[in-house]
This record gives C-alpha cells, structure tokens and sequence, in this order.
C-alpha cells in the first residue's frame, strides 16, 4: 500500500511539473503554440510591419532610387533604407518628389523594422544644412 502512495505522488509531481512537455511530440499544439515552432506570427492588419512605431533618423543622404535610399549616420556608418509603398518626401513642409533629392543633404527619416527584418523609410524630411 506505502508503495502504491509513493508512486502517486511521484505520478502527480510529475505531472504538475509540466515534465511531460519533454515528452510530448514535436508539433504538437501542446508543444509549439499556435503558430508552431518555426513559423512566426503574422505581423499586424495591413501594416507591412511588425513594429508600427516610426523611429527617427538623422543623417547625410548619400544615394536614392525609386526603391532604396542610402544614407551616412553621424558617425559615417551606411545605414539603407527601402521605400515603403507610401513614403513621403518633404522639404520646409512641402512634399517634394524622390528626385529631387542631391547626395550630400542633411536629412532625418521616419522609419521602421519590416517584415523581413530591414529598415523601411515611411518619411524623408531634408533638413537645413547645419549653421557653422
């Protein structure tokens, strides 16, 4: 009887510990979660990405094209951007096209993380060259 008591109570930790995940099969709901292991959740409704906070960004621009734009951070590091679907590009309040942007113009860009884990540039601001 003593030994029937010791191995419920043994059973019953070993249950309560959750020990059985050790044993439950790869895949499995009870293992993975909803999404499974290796798949991850799909990013937020319609946002093309998952952190939908703009971080800011300051700079010279180096480079721009229709989809990628190129800047030096104040420390001289490339950091690139793509173009979000809809990016904006102003100068002194007023939209302006990708174009007429020049190499060498101080600017700060409203940005965020994409889905594939790249800078995405949502706003272009060209900003007043620095006052000596």
């Amino acid at each position: 009887m003593k030994a029937l008591v010791c191995i419920a109570l043994l059973m019953a930790g070993f249950f309560s510990t959750g020990a059985t995940r050790a044993f439950a099969q790869a895949g499995s709901p009870q293992d993975t979660g909803r999404y499974g292991r290796h798949t991850p959740a799909p990013a937020a409704a319609n946002t093309g990405s998952t952190d939908p906070l703009l971080v800011t960004f300051h700079g010279t621009l180096r480079g721009v094209d229709k989809n990628t734009l190129r800047m030096d951070d104040p420390d001289g590091h490339l950091v690139q951007f793509y173009l979000a679907k809809k990016v904006a590009f102003y100068k002194d309040s007023a939209k302006i096209k990708w174009s007429s942007l020049k190499a060498g113009d101080a600017i700060m860009i409203e940005g965020r993380r994409g889905i594939g884990g790249y800078l995405e540039a949502v706003n272009v601001h060209v900003e007043p060259p620095p006052k000596p």
